[in-house]
């Protein structure tokens, strides 16, 4: 009985990740994959084929989830530090920017 009693639960909240550190992770990832796939570009003399391609549009989606969850984080919370969150969404914003650029290029040619 003594054992019954002395039994105590405790209900911790697990500390979740929010989504600007999502957001800056994804952003890496995304320069991580433009930087290699630029290099492999240079190094075939820009005849990759479609797995070059596929990376480089999941490191876009990448860059644009980030995007928007580094937007949502501002929004969501406006009484917390920004900082981290405008560093998320510029960072991600600019890997869009990139991204775009990079295909409008791969388009014209």
């Amino acid at each position: 009985m003594a054992d019954k009693k002395s039994r105590r639960y405790t209900f911790l909240e697990k500390e979740r990740i929010n989504d600007t550190k999502v957001s800056l992770i994804l952003s890496a990832v995304s320069a991580l994959i433009l930087g290699v796939c630029i290099l492999i570009s240079f190094l075939v003399q820009a005849k990759g084929d479609v797995a070059l391609g596929a990376a480089g549009f999941a490191a876009a989606l990448f860059a644009v989830y980030a995007f928007f969850l580094g937007m949502k984080e501002l929004s969501a919370n406006p009484e917390k530090q920004q900082q981290p969150a405008m560093l998320a969404a510029g960072v991600s914003g600019v890997m869009v920017i990139a991204w775009v650029v990079l295909f409008l290029l791969g388009v014209s040619h």
